[in-house]
């Protein structure tokens, strides 16, 4: 393209990228260009294209670069672009077509064209030359939102000037519509510079920063560059943000009968940063999820206790009830847990035997879904070593596995670096001082 304009050379179009059978990307370029400038503008393409391997393509240019002239006969550009794009989408309207290549249908090739898009950041589409196309959006977004204004005020009226600008309020009729021609029409046309359109893009700074501590630059909505920074429209209405997904209560029902849908989200998404407890006045192992975790009730700081002359139906008891046991006997002294133990409101060893192994797939099951919504997929070796109460490291921390299907991180390992920390700055004062006695 740079060469092209050099030579005074503006040709316009779209292209598509699209894989071979061995994931191999090509292109397919359209473009439009005056009658007399295509011989030099194929010429510098096929230039570029094959030099890579011209040593080994000799006269066979055609193995890296074909041009061929569109014929009016066999379909204009909109059917000859629409085909490509369908078939590195989702197969529309190419039902009984198949791949040259693999000789499978085209609408069963299309998934594999998306996935491979997906997964190495391939831009499938691009128009060039062309007014942007995120004007276009952003513009339907305003149409949407103007609309939906005007009826709730009464005032609505289909074709009535919605911006005080005429020139921006064609361009935002012709988007309303769907009309790209008109569109373009209205921007000022093809191969025209940025700050020539009617409407552009308005950008914001980021209320937060990146990854490398700079503050990116987001969409804040249209203005016109004849107009003006007083020319800007906000479309970005919304804030949007990432969070995990909620479960859904299946078991609850209504007084109708009805199940209900959702669970209303407790907390923030999951993160190494929000899931950090900080120092905590009670000392219990942590729930890897965190405020989010749907099993859990952490609403309050409070450790749930159950009397302890009561006899526990563990086949029965919530996950609520199993938190607090869970808690109770990880924070109460050994003695203490040896007297309940032995008192004689203890169930018998068969029976609790039995509970365990009634259970356990459940119990297995449990941990291996909270495992795969940390986005960790457990192995059976490590699921082994849940089930007979050994700890196993995770992220850098030690965790094990509860009662009631969670995983919690302990605090043995934070301990032990606070202990290492206290020895190592006794250890250098004891040095510090014995170096002052040397010199005296």
């Amino acid at each position: 393209m740079s060469k092209l304009n050099r030579r005074g050379l503006r040709p316009y179009g779209f292209r598509v990228a699209e894989p071979h059978h061995d994931a191999t990307p090509h292109w397919h370029v359209l473009l439009f260009m005056p009658p007399n400038d295509r011989k030099e503008i194929v010429s510098i393409l096929r230039e570029y294209f094959i030099a890579e391997d011209r040593a080994e393509l000799g006269r066979n240019t055609g193995a890296r670069f074909k041009a061929k002239r569109l014929d009016p006969k066999k379909g204009s550009a909109t059917a000859y672009v629409a085909k490509y794009i369908s078939k590195n989408i989702d197969g529309y309207a190419l039902e009984g077509e198949r791949d040259t290549e693999t000789g499978k249908p085209l609408k069963e090739t299309a998934k594999f064209a998306m996935a491979w898009a997906s997964q190495h950041n391939i831009r499938q589409f691009q128009p060039f030359g062309l007014p942007p196309v995120t004007v276009w959006r952003e513009l339907r977004r305003l149409a949407n939102q103007l609309t939906a204004a005007q009826k709730e005020a009464g005032i609505f009226k289909r074709g009535a000037a919605q911006l005080q600008d005429p020139a921006m309020d064609e361009v935002l009729a012709a988007a309303d519509v769907g009309c790209f021609a008109s569109y373009i029409e209205k921007q000022g046309g093809v191969l025209i510079p940025r700050e020539r359109y009617t409407v552009r893009i308005a950008y914001e700074d980021a209320q937060e920063q990146n990854e490398y501590g700079e503050t990116p630059e987001k969409i804040f909505g249209v203005f016109s560059p004849r107009l003006g920074e007083l020319s800007r429209i906000c479309t970005r209405l919304v804030k949007w943000k990432i969070r995990k997904k909620q479960a859904s209560d299946a078991g609850a029902n209504d007084s109708t009968g009805r199940g209900l849908a959702v669970t209303p989200p407790t907390g923030g998404a999951w993160s190494s940063v929000n899931n950090s407890k900080g120092d905590e006045k009670i000392d219990i192992p942590e729930c890897l999820n965190g405020d989010t975790c749907t099993r859990c009730d952490q609403s309050d700081g409070e450790i749930g206790r159950t009397s302890e002359q009561e006899n526990i139906d563990f086949d029965h008891m919530t996950d609520k009830e199993r938190r607090a046991l869970l808690n109770r006997l990880r924070t109460q002294p050994p003695d203490r847990r040896h007297n309940h133990h032995s008192s004689t409101n203890q169930l018998p060893e068969s029976t609790e035997k039995q509970t365990v192994s009634k259970r356990s797939d459940d119990w297995r099951a449990s941990i291996t879904d909270f495992a795969h919504s940390l986005g960790w997929d457990i192995s059976t070796g490590e699921l082994q070593r849940l089930e007979t109460g050994n700890a196993i490291t995770l992220a850098g921390h030690s965790s094990v596995a509860g009662a009631d299907g969670c995983l919690y991180r302990t605090q043995a390992r934070r301990q032990k670096v606070a202990e290492y920390q206290d020895k190592a700055a006794t250890l250098l004062q004891r040095v510090a001082a014995l170096g002052e006695v040397s010199q005296s």
